[in-house]
Formats: structure tokens, C-alpha cells, sequence
């Protein structure tokens, strides 16, 4: 076999040649005259890492141009239901907030009014209606408020009424004012940028409003973990919407970002989440 070998001096030599600096300078020049050809890129990962660059630049202005449109423009959608509303809501996960709501019904105003937003079933408006003259509950779902109104009869609680609407558009309906309005566990199922939208209608609707929801962040035990599978297992959205709240802070960031007036404010769920009693 034969072929051409060089001896170990000569390959040093050309090695140091190649190494040197005038040599590296004189290929940069080289490579950077060649970089087009024809019009085109020499080097296709360059124009293609740019032209992401671009893409995501453009992206992220549409997402802030649609976030600004759905805030001003596009109302919450009329109807809404979730696969666990209505009976399996009632017997699976309303009672695990039980003492939640028993809580709250300390500062309601004997004989006064109160609004429940996010009702659900009406457990906690049940509450409410013992201490309370009037109370309205209200859900974007009307599987939720048929269910609700199906307990009001077999209960007998005379003294309280459901409404299907959008939370963020109630000024219409009750231009009279309440005594207590409740956000339990509501502000973190709904879109964020909704959010400001309903507290400030509700500031304006109330004496009082109570806030309670998660806390960030969630603390390692069983319930906290328990919670959040929750808010997986409810679905895309609402776990979207859920990983959001919790990004941002969850209630105290909420409470900061709005300025909002805090009266008192209270743990529960071993600091997974707080109750916040703001001043109208």
C-alpha cells in the first residue's frame, strides 16, 4: 500500500501556519466575503435563527394587541359550563370547602345583603341566607344555577335568588348596593386579564368585599397538593387560567397590583390560601 506521508517537522510547520494570526484573520476575511452567495446565506442557521427572532417579536405584540381587545371589547361568553358542574360539583367538591365557608359567614351583617359571585351550587349563599335578609348568588353557568335553584326549593330558603350573568357586567342588574360581596375561590378560575374587571365592579357594588383564594406559594403538604390536582383535573382552562393566578403572585400579588385597601386578612387551608377583606 502506498501513499503520501509527510514527516512529523513538516506537519508541524503547516499546523503553526495554520494557527497563526495572520493566517485566522486572512480565512475570517475569506469567510466573511462568502457569507452570500447568489443572494442567498451561506450559513442557513443564521437567517433561520433570525427570522424566529422576528417571529416571536411579531407574536408576542399580537398576543398583547388580543389581551388589550379581549379587555376593552370582547365580554365574557354567556354561557358556561364545565364537566363538573351541578351534581358532582355538590357532592365531591363543594363540601371540601366547608369550613371555608363557615368562616366567612362570620362577617356577614345580621339582617343585611349579601352578592356570591362564583355561587356554584349555593352552598355558601345557604349560609349566608341564615344571618343575612337578602342574598343573590350569581354563576356564569346555568348548569350550576339550576342545580342551585333546585336546593333553594327543597330547602325553602325564600330569602335568596340565583342569576346566570357575567360577573364583570352586574352594575346593570343591581344598581342598589350590597353590605358583603364574596370572591371564594373564584378569581383564579377566570381569564387574568377579567380579573380587575369584576373586583373594581364589586368595589363599586359593596360595602365590603371578601376575597379568598390560593396563596403562593403552596405549601408541601397532602391538602395543598390535593388542591392543585384539583385545579389539573378541571381542565385546560381552568388549570391555565389557575397557573397564571399562581405566577403572578396569586392573592397577595392580586391585592398589590390593584392597591387594593385590606381590612384583615386571614390564612386557612395550612397557608395554601388566605381570606382578604377589602374596603370599598
Amino acid at each position: 500500500m502506498t501513499g503520501y506521508i509527510t514527516s512529523p517537522e513538516t506537519q508541524s510547520t503547516a499546523l503553526k501556519h495554520r494557527l497563526s494570526p495572520e493566517s485566522l484573520r486572512s480565512r475570517s476575511r475569506a469567510t466573511s466575503n462568502l457569507r452570500y452567495i447568489d443572494g442567498r446565506p451561506r450559513n442557513i442557521s443564521i437567517a433561520f435563527r433570525r427570522i424566529v427572532a422576528s417571529t416571536c417579536r411579531v407574536y408576542k405584540e399580537l398576543v398583547l394587541l388580543y389581551n388589550q381587545y379581549r379587555m376593552e371589547y370582547s365580554p365574557t361568553p354567556k354561557r358556561f359550563s364545565t364537566w363538573y358542574d351541578g351534581f358532582f360539583y355538590e357532592k365531591f367538591i363543594a363540601p371540601q370547602s366547608d369550613r371555608l365557608q363557615t368562616l366567612l359567614t362570620i362577617f356577614a351583617k345580621k339582617g343585611g345583603t349579601a352578592l356570591d359571585i362564583g355561587c356554584g351550587v349555593g352552598a355558601l349563599s345557604f349560609k349566608l341566607a341564615t344571618k343575612c335578609s337578602k342574598v343573590v348568588g350569581v354563576d356564569l353557568s346555568q348548569k350550576m344555577i339550576s342545580h342551585a335553584e333546585r336546593r333553594k326549593l327543597k330547602l325553602g330558603a325564600t330569602n335568596v335568588d340565583f342569576v346566570c350573568a357575567d360577573a364583570a357586567s352586574l352594575a346593570t342588574l343591581f344598581p342598589h348596593k350590597f353590605d358583603i360581596a364574596t370572591l371564594v375561590l373564584f378569581l383564579h378560575e377566570i381569564d387574568g386579564v377579567i380579573r380587575q374587571r369584576v373586583v373594581e365592579s364589586l368595589l363599586s357594588m359593596s360595602d365590603r368585599l371578601i376575597i379568598a383564594d390560593f396563596s403562593s406559594p403552596f405549601p408541601r403538604s397532602v391538602s395543598a397538593r390535593r388542591l392543585k390536582m384539583q385545579e389539573f383535573i378541571a381542565g385546560k382552562r381552568h388549570y391555565r387560567n389557575f397557573k397564571n393566578w399562581m405566577q403572578n403572585g396569586a392573592i397577595d400579588g392580586f391585592v398589590d397590583s390593584m392597591n387594593l385597601q385590606v381590612r384583615k386578612s386571614i390564612p386557612w387551608e395550612n397557608e395554601a390560601g388566605k381570606v382578604v377583606i377589602v374596603a370599598s
